[in-house]
């Protein structure tokens, strides 16, 4: 517990030291500052409805860290997380309105058809890095608008489709749509809140199990670590880098599972700065699957507040993106500073009589 607390402790304090430059550009833009940050810091508890939103909003950014942490657990960016999540929405949506079958049942179907879908869009920027050396930063950033425009130009056949074997299902469904509504399933007034939000404790779960308990799991850690040693150990580096993605791109298709489910009416998807949200969450819960949950209700609840911030005071995206950047900026800082520590302490020292030492 001790150790989960101290690091949380780091993260969180970069958070609130970005908080506070926010703060100091909010006072220099002749904005209430502090009429703004009441409003940032409380108004996502003030009734049962918003907390719901906070919670709903927040297991999108759970999932969408796990998508960025596994691969980077294997020292790989996941930047084709949007093209996952588009995917893993749409075959979601799909699954449950073409299965014939009892709700619990489709949405299992339709959750594992997601993950499967972004996982498979995963593996392209794995493959191509694993086995032609190519950057999946660069592969990832153009896979988005290829998948982005696939999906545009398939999206009118492909409903009618849906429309034509799907039809009861939908008319079954109309509201809610897929996930239950808590406020239908309890006498909670939660909002928008639904069952979806079961997901991302049980994936974070599920990625912790991996890397603590598994072969595959010390195989991904061991090729982040050092690539050479772990081929010198007989490691299969390649394999290792393609699942890392296949796991993470299944993160991200749970995150485009949870939005199609969770909303009644039409296929819903939002991932306009999902990538970077994953990349802030990871980071803040420092790549650990056990402190993402409490990372990503923490930043979901200032995502929030700040939405409420803007309709109340006009000053609320901007100020998240502010936050956003300085938090990624720290935790560079702080890895890098890591890193030149290790570096110097690698370097051989001298003994006292002269002579290099270890």
């Amino acid at each position: 517990m001790r150790h989960f607390v101290l690091r949380l402790f780091r993260p969180a304090a970069a958070l609130f030291a970005a908080l506070a430059v926010g703060f100091v550009f909010l006072l220099i833009s002749g904005k209430d500052a502090l009429q703004a940050y009441e409003v940032l810091l409380t108004a996502p508890i003030t009734r049962v409805a918003r907390a719901g939103r906070w919670l709903e909003a927040s297991s999108v950014y759970i999932l969408a860290g796990l998508a960025i942490l596994v691969p980077y657990r294997a020292r790989l960016l996941n930047f084709s997380l949007v093209a996952q999540t588009a995917a893993g929405a749409v075959a979601a949506y799909i699954t449950f309105v073409l299965v014939q079958w009892p709700d619990p049942l489709a949405l299992i179907a339709a959750s594992i058809a997601g993950a499967l879908a972004g996982a498979l869009i995963a593996c392209i920027p794995g493959w191509l890095k694993a086995y032609l050396g190519a950057n999946e930063i660069l592969t990832g950033l153009m896979l988005n608008p290829i998948v982005d425009g696939l999906l545009a130009i398939g999206f009118d056949p492909l409903f009618r489709m849906v429309g034509w074997f799907g039809t009861a299902r939908i008319q079954e469904r109309g509201e809610p749509f897929g996930f239950a509504k808590i406020a239908d399933i309890s006498a909670l007034d939660a909002g928008t809140l639904h069952t979806g939000v079961l997901l991302p404790p049980l994936a974070c779960m599920a990625i912790w199990l991996l890397f603590s308990r598994t072969p595959l799991g010390y195989e991904i850690r061991m090729t982040g670590s050092s690539e050479k040693f772990a081929r010198y150990g007989g490691i299969p580096v390649r394999r290792s880098i393609v699942l890392a993605f296949a796991l993470g791109g299944a993160c991200a298709g749970l995150a485009g599972a949870h939005m199609a489910l969770g909303h009644p009416g039409d296929l819903y998807i939002d991932t306009r700065g999902l990538t970077f949200d994953g990349i802030t969450v990871a980071l803040i819960a420092q790549a650990s699957p056990v402190a993402l949950p409490a990372a990503g209700l923490l930043y979901g609840y200032l995502v929030v507040g700040a939405d409420y911030m803007e309709i109340r005071t006009a000053a609320g995206q901007e100020l998240i993106r502010v936050i956003q950047g300085l938090v990624v900026l720290f935790a560079i800082v702080r890895v890098w500073r890591i890193q030149s520590a290790r570096g110097h302490a690698r370097k051989p020292g001298r003994n006292r009589d002269g002579r290099a030492g270890g």
